[in-house]
């Protein structure tokens, strides 16, 4: 049983996706009407009783979900965030996952990928909507410190230690697939993917799946 909660101050919205995602039996769903609420609701229960996975509307009233996300985060690191919201700007985006945001989708995405991304965030990756996975991307790509110079063609090297599986996957996530679409793509099971995954993430020292792209775009591992 994963225990979620749903930050939404829209009550129409809130109850419509409390309702469906109560039709998934392994989820346990409570919500709340806004981030104070829900700040203060939490600093009330034991650890045990803590959501481990947070559905955060962002454009809020009197506190919005990206500062609710930075100040629960603060006081308990272990509960995951995903933003769940209609803005796709850049800015907004980039300040979620400053926040500490797990993962980003657009609230017209089904519950059936919804739970996904809920599952997926149990297990250490980070789900965005493929729009938001793109942007994404490219705010890592203009983030990195140290951009190759114009004119250097050849890129740098993959790490020896990974296997032509890990690799392939890699490069999967570069483009902001999800586990479920590279388990598709490459034909094998979403937990064989989700287990190359966590090796690479061993491998390259990284602890998310936005850390492992941004090392390979850093490096110009795949380009092309």
């Amino acid at each position: 049983m994963v225990k979620i909660a749903i930050v939404d101050d829209n009550l129409l919205l809130r109850k419509n996706l409390e309702l469906r995602l109560q039709s998934y039996p392994d989820l346990e769903v409570q919500s709340f009407s806004s981030g104070l609420q829900f700040l203060e609701e939490i600093q009330k229960v034991t650890p045990d009783n803590l959501p481990e996975v947070v559905l955060m509307d962002i454009q809020m009233r009197s506190l919005d979900g990206i500062e609710t996300t930075y100040q629960a985060k603060v006081k308990f690191p272990g509960i995951e965030f995903i933003m769940l919201t209609v803005s796709d700007d850049d800015d907004t985006i980039f300040r979620a996952i400053q926040a500490g945001a797990s993962g980003y989708l657009l609230k017209e995405e089904p519950a059936s990928v919804i739970v996904q991304a809920i599952l997926g965030t149990k297990t250490g990756e980070a789900y965005m909507s493929p729009v938001i996975a793109k942007k994404a991307l490219n705010l890592l790509r203009a983030q990195s410190p140290n951009p190759i110079p114009t004119g250097t063609t050849l890129p740098e090297p993959l790490p020896d230690n990974l296997s032509k599986r890990e690799i392939e996957i890699l490069e999967l996530l570069t483009t902001g697939n999800s586990s479920q679409t590279i388990s598709e793509k490459l034909f094998i099971s979403t937990y064989t993917v989700q287990t190359h995954i966590k090796n690479i993430y061993q491998k390259l020292h990284v602890n998310t799946k936005w850390a492992a792209a941004k090392l390979a775009t850093d490096h110009k591992w795949f380009s092309k």
